[in-house]
Order: structure tokens, then sequence, then C-alpha cells
């Protein structure tokens, strides 16, 4: 049974130009956790809204630099590895391969700057892979339609990374706390928050929407607007009633 977004959190489990905001300064393409301090600066959703600081953002910087370098050399080990399979290689060997650029594909999301070079040669690897294992398999009709299945459901899936929301929701390394959970929600820009609900189910976003309501109310008692947050609070509303809607059609 789940009680809270911390709850459904645990189930759905650069060198760049700087914006200028106040007095604190963002990336203009950060990685996921100063994207996290972003959405927590000066935003009355969040309790710690002003543990934001220059020297946070710094730190949060760096680490979502240090994280691109580390993806580099492991991304690097993963080119070489591809780049040794032989022509007559194992289908498990091949499928293996597959997997850890998916994998990278999701890691990469996370990271700060320009995210096309790296997108673009994962989809280049991944072409022959795909050629070889589509081969194999082109005499067992029920092995090719589970492929194309399966395609289809990558293209949607790195689709749905390039939404940073959602990327940030994914990953295991998450800088988005589960008490925090409801209020980056409600701090999100409304399509990037509609493809973001689409990662839980009905009862996971009627829980969200109860702290999410129970939020906006605190915010109303201590005599703040909560306007800015209403068509946020709409669509977490939608996508909790999404089953009702489903039995009336």
């Amino acid at each position: 049974m789940l009680h809270s977004s911390e709850d459904v959190y645990t189930t759905v489990h650069s060198e760049s130009p700087l914006l200028s905001i106040m007095s604190i300064q963002f990336s203009a393409k950060p990685g996921a956790r100063e994207r996290q301090q972003q959405r927590k600066h000066n935003n009355p959703l969040f309790d710690d809204f002003d543990s934001v600081t220059a020297e946070s953002v710094e730190a949060a910087r760096q680490a979502d630099e240090q994280a691109y370098h580390d993806f580099i050399a492991s991304f690097e080990k993963l080119v070489e590895d591809i780049l040794a399979l032989k022509p007559q290689a194992e289908t498990q060997d091949v499928l293996d391969l597959k997997s850890r650029l998916d994998e990278a594909f999701e890691a990469s999301a996370m990271l700060p700057g320009d995210l096309d070079p790296i997108h673009n040669a994962i989809q280049r690897l991944m072409a022959p892979m795909m050629q070889a294992i589509y081969k194999n398999a082109e005499n067992d009709p029920a092995a090719l339609g589970t492929l194309e299945e399966e395609d289809n459901a990558r293209a949607m899936h790195y689709a749905l990374l390039e939404n940073p929301l959602v990327a940030d929701l994914l990953s295991e390394t998450s800088p988005i706390a589960p008490e925090e959970l409801a209020a980056t929600l409600l701090s999100a820009h409304v399509a990037l928050l509609e493809q973001a609900m689409e990662l839980f189910s009905p009862e996971q976003a009627a829980v969200i929407l109860d702290d999410a309501s129970n939020l906006l109310n605190r915010l109303e008692q201590a005599g703040r607007s909560t306007a800015f947050a209403l068509p946020q609070l709409k669509i977490i509303e939608k996508a909790a009633k999404k089953n009702d809607s489903a039995v009336k059609n």
C-alpha cells in the first residue's frame, strides 16, 4: 500500500555558458544535480529552498562534471569492447553489449552539456548490432516480432529520456529526494510534467496528488499564492483519474 510520495518514489525508481538568476548562476545545459538546485532556487514549494546558494550550486555542478568524466571513461571502454567484437560473435555477447548501450543512453541523460554527440554515437553503435540480431532471427517470425516491439519500445524510451525531468526521476542516482517528489512535479513545465506522469500508475499518481494538494494547502495557510502550481496540479489529478476515465469509456 502506498502512503506517500516517498513510497511512490521508491517504486519508480561542462563547460556551458551560464544563465544568471539573481545572485546565483546556472549552466545553460546543466546536469541532473544542478537541475534540482535550479528547481529549488527561490521556490517556496520546497521547505529548504533557501539552502540553495552559489556554493551549493557550484558543488552540484562539480559533481555533474565528475559524473561526465566518469561516464566518458566508461563509454570509451564500451566502445572498445564493441569494436573488438568478432563477426561471428555469439548472439548473447551482442545482446550484452546492446544492453550496455541502453544503460549508457540512460546514464548520459543525467549529464551536463550538449548530449547530442553522445546520443548520436550510441545510435550509430547500436545500428550494426541490431542488424546482426535481426539477421540471426530472420527465420523466426515470432522472434522478429519481438525484436520489432523492443525496437519501438527503445525508441519511445530514448525519446522520453530527452525530457530532463523524466531522466532525473528514472535514474538510480536521482538527485530528487523522495520527500521532494511532489514539489518537484509541481515546479515542472506542464509539457515536461505530462510526459513524466506517464511513469506513474494511477494509484501512484493519486498518492502524489494527495501530497501535492496538502503541500499547496500549507502554502495557502501561510499566506502564499499557489496559483502558479494549479496547472501542474490538474495534470497530476488527470493522471490519478486515468482508470476512472478508462472505465467510463
